[in-house]
């Protein structure tokens, strides 16, 4: 992470990345009273899963003038899900998913003062669009023995391609009014919101 100040300009940009990987098993050890034809040490499951998040930001913000200050907020997003090594059933899957989500605001100071009842008073606006990938369980869950694949290819090698379930993404605007004064604190906003995918 990295920031940086130029007179009226600030910036602060970033990177990120996680990884998760591990091993997943189910098993019946034992049971008195036994479901049909499951042998003691019963394996229901047995699969790698690996999740690779990476992302970049960059958060700017502009004083245009003592009182009107505007912001842009980029990032870049990818999620990577594979499934891997599943000794039951032999599926496998590699599934990518990449977003750019900015986001661009602007603050104006309508009223600053010392005295009086009301001391600030500044408006906003903002707008900004939002990805959603699916949760790896939404695209297969090798662990439950009724989950179909929520894909539309199942190769014959046993990968699955095609993701049924599609990112969520959503558009919103957001607008208000915010106020401060020797009565305390009071704010007034709306916003509306585009989802699709949800």
């Amino acid at each position: 992470r990295a920031r940086y100040t130029s007179g009226r300009y600030e910036a602060e940009a970033g990177l990120d990345l996680r990884w998760h990987e591990g091993r997943h098993w189910g098993e019946l050890l034992w049971s008195k009273d036994q479901p049909a034809n499951p042998e003691p040490n019963h394996v229901y499951y047995d699969y790698k899963g690996r999740v690779i998040n990476t992302s970049a930001f960059a958060r700017q913000s502009w004083a245009f003038t003592p009182k009107l200050r505007g912001t842009l907020d980029l990032s870049l997003h990818r999620q990577r899900y594979q499934l891997l090594d599943d000794a039951l059933k032999g599926r496998f899957f590699t599934q990518d998913y990449t977003f750019f989500t900015p986001r661009a605001g602007v603050n104006w100071t309508l009223h600053e003062q010392t005295e009086g009842s009301v001391k600030h008073l500044e408006a906003y606006g903002s707008f900004s669009r939002a990805n959603a990938e699916p949760i790896f369980r939404e695209l297969y869950d090798p662990e439950n023995a009724g989950s179909l694949p929520a894909f539309y290819t199942v190769l014959p090698s046993g990968e699955l391609k095609d993701p049924i379930i599609q990112p969520e993404r959503v558009y919103d605007w957001a607008a208000g009014l915010r106020a401060r004064g020797s009565w305390g604190e009071a704010s007034l906003g709306g916003y509306w919101m585009d989802f699709k995918d949800e």
